[in-house]
């Protein structure tokens, strides 16, 4: 599941990585806004939220997993090629 960054303040009942990133500097999370380390954020209720490229990658990383492993019990083997761009 895709979790989202956000600075606003963790409430009770939520968990770190599991309901939000929550992000302790807005600074850094601005910095990293600016460098594109997101692919999309915004500001709602002056919280910044935002979905980082990290986070992508960690569910694509998940689901070639998923994959590769359901290849490997139907053929008995994976084969596959990692193209970074």
């Amino acid at each position: 599941m895709l979790i989202a960054d956000t600075t606003r303040p963790r409430k009770d009942n939520e968990v770190d990585g599991r309901d939000y990133h929550f992000v302790t500097s807005r600074e850094q999370m601005e910095h990293d806004m600016h460098t594109s380390l997101f692919i999309e954020a915004g500001q709602y209720n002056d919280n910044l939220y935002g979905t980082s490229v990290q986070s992508v990658r960690e569910v694509a990383e998940k689901v070639c997993r998923g994959i590769k492993q359901t290849f490997w019990n139907i053929f008995g083997y994976f084969e596959y090629q990692i193209i970074a761009y």
